[in-house]
């Protein structure tokens, strides 16, 4: 395999999403405080997104 570059998808799908959107997306999910490699995940809720 070889890099291609970024994907954009991620950042396109939640960049059409509102905030009020983006906070009830986020509230459907459990919450994990860590990832899979121990790093602190980040703390909810969000604070709000700037453009």
């Amino acid at each position: 395999m070889e890099y291609q570059g970024e994907r954009t998808l991620h950042a396109e799908y939640f960049g059409r999403k509102t905030d009020e959107e983006f906070a009830e997306y986020c509230e459907k999910k459990d919450f994990i405080g860590t990832s899979l490699d121990g790093l602190p995940a980040l703390p909810l809720p969000l604070p709000p997104r700037t453009v």
